[in-house]
């Protein structure tokens, strides 16, 4: 489907030459012999003359021009806002490299026929002007749409409803649909969470696609779970390629389907028996009306005829007599008759009063059993909200008691900040630190975690590693966040501890190794196959009071090491300012490929700058739409930018930042940021 412009009339036949026009119906010749015709088409556009007029005896032959701009078969005849609209335009007698167009809202790329139209504002209408070279030919206007909103759906069912469990089961996966928009729907569900009600308590199940689970499908099917099951966290991809949080859905079941729909049935029956019962007695009542008002009526006409009789008879030839007399019973007769009418009229009225007074006091019966059960229903829930809340903010407390105290950082890292910002009140990000002093201790005994390489290299650095502390810090990223993130994180935050404390293990790589072991082994106790796990920065610092020196080791689980040094090299590798190093592509936990981890090592000088952090801060959605990644490239920029601050104030600019950046975008993730400078 397309809209075409109107054919414009721009010159004498006589100002066009030979090759422009070609093929017709009919032909006809200009006073310059140039052939023409009457119905010529162009690129399947109407083009060719317009029309004959007479000017002092002189015929003059125009021609018209056609027009043409037809979107994408997808976007039908309309151009939809904020998108990129595919469109092929056409100009009858123009050659696609003289084509010039423009368009007064919004922007127009391309040549040679296609283009892409991006339009900005929110009008109905958009314009194109078309141009043979610098010559102007002609203009097509077209309807401009906003795109609706994405709704979530799973069968026929969305937002809040009263679902049917087969329905929703046999359904299995939720599907994306954008009412009233005439494009089909591009959005494709990746994720969303299950919550059910069991216990007094709300319980989530993940699902990392757009299909229900076989464990979702069993709580579904229960019917001995009433009451809700609510469907959120819908995360879709749509046409632009941008993740998206979609309404999720709040479905209600009853304890028994077919129960339920056996009582709503008799419920209507038993409905249907009272209103044609009440219709009954109100016809009866209106026959037993009726009746006495006819006998009324039939007694009044018999006095009436009676009298008339009797005055017939008496005064005979008193006519005049008669005659008042007559018209004194015609009166009252039209007074009975008008009784009669009010009485029939005030007698409707009470019926239709009390038919009305039952309808409302029913509904407000209706309604204030409604009301109560809303309020009983309402102290439910923000009680149990309210214990839910005192639970979480009892979890906090003892989560941040595993924390090391900021005192504590500044004392072994006095030059360091920590970015810390959960998502929920409990998170699954969270910071660890572990000093160790180390006294005459042989290298030897600290080789059992280093390599010859690596020996050699801290011979040569730090000579003997007698009265030396070594420092070590993490950022870790455990599974999840909220509650859930919260319960892995004392499970791998416990399992370090062991590492260094139990196990005496000092090198990065080699206590990421036992950690994944430890890990592994507290989840394989459970009958549940659990891969939570998590991905850690690992860093250790070793301050030789003897040689002055300092060296860095490091070891990471899917997340990086950022080292920011203002002129020199690193290991000698020439770098630039920011040098990064990848980590072992493997979480801390159940992992089918799992390898040992790998050690770095990094001979540092005064004034550098070590970054460890988590996925939180470059996965943060933001700017100016709202929809836009921060991404790892921009995190560097940023962090380049602010090198002249001490770590104090680079810690305050960051969180400034991701607060300005993010605006009023919910905060996805859990964000850490930790930074050390030599």
């Amino acid at each position: 489907m397309y809209i075409s412009g109107r054919p414009q009339m721009i010159s004498e036949c006589s100002a066009v030459t030979p090759n422009e026009i070609r093929e017709g119906k009919s032909t006809f010749y200009t006073e310059s012999g140039i052939i023409l015709s009457e119905e010529n088409y162009h690129n399947g556009l109407a083009c060719g003359k317009m029309m004959q007029t007479r000017n002092k005896g002189k015929d003059t032959l125009y021609y018209y021009q056609g027009l043409e701009v037809k979107t994408d078969s997808i976007y039908y005849d309309r151009l939809y806002i904020g998108i990129d609209n595919h469109v092929k335009i056409t100009a009858c007698n123009v050659s696609p490299e003289n084509l010039r167009v423009t368009t007064s809202i919004g922007t127009i790329k391309g040549s040679n026929g296609n283009y892409i139209v991006t339009v900005n504002s929110e009008t109905v209408s958009d314009t194109f002007k078309f141009y043979n070279l610098d010559k102007y030919v002609g203009q097509v206007t077209k309807s401009c749409y906003k795109i609706p909103e994405p709704i979530a759906y799973i069968g026929k069912y969305s937002g809040e409803c009263r679902a049917v469990r087969d329905e929703i089961v046999k359904a299995g996966c939720i599907t994306v649909r954008t009412p009233r928009y005439d494009v089909p729907s591009k959005y494709r569900v990746i994720s969303f969470n299950m919550a059910y009600l069991t216990n007094g308590m709300f319980v989530d199940i993940n699902s990392t696609s757009a299909c229900l689970t076989d464990k979702m499908k069993e709580v579904i099917l229960d019917r001995n779970n009433k009451g809700v099951v609510l469907i959120e966290e819908v995360w879709a991809i749509g046409p632009d390629s941008i993740k998206k949080k979609l309404p999720g859905l709040v479905m209600k079941f009853d304890l028994d389907d077919t129960k339920a729909e056996l009582t709503t049935e008799q419920m209507k029956s038993k409905v249907q028996q009272m209103e044609n019962a009440r219709i009954n007695q109100e016809k009866m009542m209106l026959a037993q009306t009726n009746k006495l008002n006819e006998a009324e009526l039939t007694k009044e006409k018999a006095l009436a005829s009676a009298k008339e009789n009797e005055l017939n008879m008496v005064h005979q030839q008193q006519k005049m007599k008669a005659m008042e007399d007559e018209q004194k019973e015609t009166a009252h007769k039209a007074e009975l008759k008008q009784r009669s009418t009010i009485l029939n009229s005030v007698l409707a009225g009470l019926l239709i009063v009390l038919v009305f007074s039952g309808f409302v006091v029913r509904s407000l019966r209706v309604r204030n059993k409604q009301n109560r059960i809303i309020v009983e229903q309402k102290t439910i829930v923000e009680e149990k909200q309210r214990e839910i809340l005192d639970s979480i903010e009892y979890a906090l407390r003892i989560q941040t008691a595993i924390l090391p105290p900021q005192r504590i950082v500044k004392q072994y890292l006095e030059n360091s900040f920590i970015l810390y910002k959960p998502k929920d009140i409990v998170a699954g990000d969270f910071y660890w630190m572990e000093a160790i002093q180390l006294d005459n201790v042989p290298i030897s005994q600290f080789g059992n975690e280093i390599n010859e390489k690596d020996e050699n290299n801290l011979h040569q650095q730090i000579g003997t590693l007698s009265n030396c502390q070594i420092v070590l810090f993490a950022a870790c990223d455990c599974t999840g966040h909220g509650v859930p993130g919260a319960m892995v994180s004392v499970v791998c935050h416990n399992a370090l501890n062991r590492a260094v404390r139990e196990f005496g293990l000092t090198q990065p790589a080699a206590i990421l190794d036992k950690t994944a072991e430890i890990v592994i082994e507290n989840f394989s106790k459970s009958e549940e196959n659990i891969k939570d796990g998590m991905d850690i920065s690992l860093a250790s610092i070793t301050y030789d009071s003897q040689s002055k020196k300092i060296e860095l080791q490091w070891a990471g689980a899917n997340n990086p090491l950022w080292i920011v040094r203002g002129k020199g090299t690193l290991n000698d590798v020439a770098g630039d300012a920011l040098i990064e190093t990848k980590a072992d592509k493997q979480p801390i936990g159940m992992n089918e490929d799992k390898k040992p981890f790998t050690n770095h090592s990094f001979a540092l000088q005064s004034g550098d700058s070590i970054y460890l952090f988590t996925d939180g801060f470059a996965d943060q959605f933001g700017g100016d739409t709202g929809e836009k990644k921060l991404t790892r490239k921009r995190f560097k920029e940023v962090l380049l930018s602010i090198q002249h601050l001490s770590m104090n104030q680079q810690g305050i600019e960051l969180d400034k930042f991701i607060t300005e950046y993010r605006k009023e975008v919910e905060q996805i993730d859990d964000i850490l940021v930790m930074g050390v400078r030599v």
